[in-house]
Order: structure tokens, then sequence, then C-alpha cells
């Protein structure tokens, strides 16, 4: 009795004492760099040629945007797996929060690391990675930003691009958060999608999420969530899919904190689901019936929810 007395109290001390060590955007960019380097080493077994490098995002990004990043990363990793015969897996999201922090981030990458470890042993590669300098003085945005280059440079390892399946798999998982906070706040769904366009464009699909970016942007103002405009993304050349897949996830992120503000700290967004034969008029008719929902809601305090 008294030996297990003393072995549950070391354990309470543990728990008592232990400590969540603080990591730095700069440590997270040093992580996200081995990302980067071990795309390469893919790529170059598999003799991708011209990887395209992104504009870089010109804006005050938070650890949540990074996070996103590394979600889609994963993403495009289980579209690889596909593609050389391996099981998929399911990318593994975050619950709500307001708080997101550097350690969140350095968390996935970690993960993405290991499905690297895991592919290069399932194909043979037994090149590894050089060690990587230390970083100082890095940001979010920094870390967004080299992390959005990896996004890039594995499509050619895939083999094809980001197209309107993949958008609409996550303009799902977004609606399934909208129909969740609809239903928190007690607002009967009286929405209908808009009338469906023919041969939209991805141009298209991205003004809707525009649209829907700025309904997100005008609740979070209504709380005082600090929230980051669609802009910033807007390429300046043809808007393909893969920016429009941003702008989805973008926008999930945001939705992130309205949620973490309504207290739904253990409803994570659902997982992910495979579609066939999806065009941009889908992904454009669904993110408009998103933002019709939220037009719903004039804010988030007007049924008397708050923190």
């Amino acid at each position: 009795m008294l030996k297990a007395i003393i072995f549950l109290t070391m354990i309470f001390s543990f728990v008592l004492n232990a400590k969540d060590v603080k990591i730095t955007p700069s440590e997270v960019f040093k992580e996200a760099v081995k990302i980067e380097m071990e795309i390469e080493i893919l790529n170059e077994h598999f003799e991708v040629k011209n990887v395209i490098k992104p504009e870089k995002i010109d804006a005050q990004l938070h650890p949540r945007h990074s996070f996103q990043a590394t979600y889609m990363l994963l993403a495009r990793i289980n579209d690889f797996r596909d593609k050389i015969g391996l099981s998929l897996t399911v990318e593994p999201d975050i619950a709500p929060s307001q708080r997101l922090n550097p350690n969140d981030v350095y968390d996935a990458t970690q993960r993405i690391l290991t499905e690297f470890y895991i592919l290069k042993k399932r194909l043979g590669i037994k090149k590894e990675i050089e060690t990587v300098k230390d970083y100082g003085n890095k940001t979010p945005t920094d870390v967004f930003n080299k992390l959005f280059e990896s996004i890039y440079a594995i499509n050619g390892l895939i083999g094809k691009k980001v197209n309107p399946n993949h958008v609409f798999s996550q303009v799902m998982r977004l609606k399934d958060d909208i129909d969740l906070i609809l239903i928190t706040l007690n607002v009967r769904d009286t929405s209908v999608p808009p009338i469906k366009r023919v041969n939209s464009k991805p141009k298209d699909a991205f003004a809707a999420a525009g649209k829907l970016m700025e309904q997100i942007n005008l609740l979070q103002k209504s709380v005082g969530i600090k929230r980051v405009e669609l802009e910033p993304f807007r390429p300046k050349g043809e808007i393909m899919p893969l920016n429009v897949y941003i702008a989805i996830e973008l926008a999930i992120a945001e939705i992130r904190t309205i949620k973490a503000h309504l207290e739904l700290f253990n409803n994570i967004t659902s997982s992910s689901k495979r579609y066939e034969s999806k065009t941009p008029s889908d992904v454009e008719n669904v993110i408009g019936w998103c933002t019709n929902q939220l037009n719903l809601i004039k804010s988030l305090s007007m049924l008397g929810v708050e923190k």
C-alpha cells in the first residue's frame, strides 16, 4: 500500500511540474527548412525538374495559418502515398483555439518529417538531409511562406496539381463547421445554395471565397478577434485551383477562431472525404452557400453567446 502511495505521489508530482517549453517561430522555421530538404531528396529520386516557387505572402500572419499550411502538406503527402500504392491516412487537424502558438505548428512539422521518414524507408531511399543551421528573428509569416514553398514543390512529386476535387473536399469540411456554428447559436438555417452557374473558372470560385472571407471577418470583428483578409493571397497571375484551395484553408483557420469564441473546444473540423468529377462551378456554388449561411448571423453575441 505504501509503495502504491509513493508511486502515485511521484506521478502527481511529475504532472504538476511538467512544463511546455516555449518554441519560437525561428525554431519552427528550421523544421520547415528540413521539410523543404526532404522534398528535394524525393524530387531528386524521381527526377522531378522545374519546381515552381510561389509568390511570397505579404501579410501579418499567425501560427494558425502556418498550422493550416502543414495540414495542406499532409493532405498532399496523402496524395503521394496514394500514387505510389501506400495506404491513405487521416490528416490530423487541431482543436479550436484563439491561442494556437508556434508549439502547435512545431508538432505538426514533426508529423510531416515522420511521414518523409516512412516514405523514404518504403521507397528504399537512404539519403539524409544535411545539418540545418539555426535561424533567428523569424516570424509566423516567414514560417508560412517557407511551408508555402513546399506545398508548391510537392506538386511535381505527385505528378498532378490540386484540382477542383481537392478544393471541394475542403469546402465541405468548412461547411460542416458553419453548420455547427448555426446549431450552437440556435440560428435556424433557412439558407439555400445560390443558383449554380455553368462553366465557372477558378477565378470565380476565388471571388466567392473572397465574399465568404468578408463575412467571416465581419463576425470576427464583432467580438474582437484579430483577422486576416484574403487579398494578400491573390496571385498576380492566373488563379488556379491551388489558390482557391489555399483560400478555403485560410477560411477554415479563421472559422476555427469563431468556434473557439463559442467554446466549441472539443469540436475538431471533420476529416476530408474524397470526391470525383467536381468542377469550379461545384466549388463556387458551395462556397456561396456557406456565405449565405453566415449571412444569417448578425453577430456572435446577438443571442447572448459569450466566452
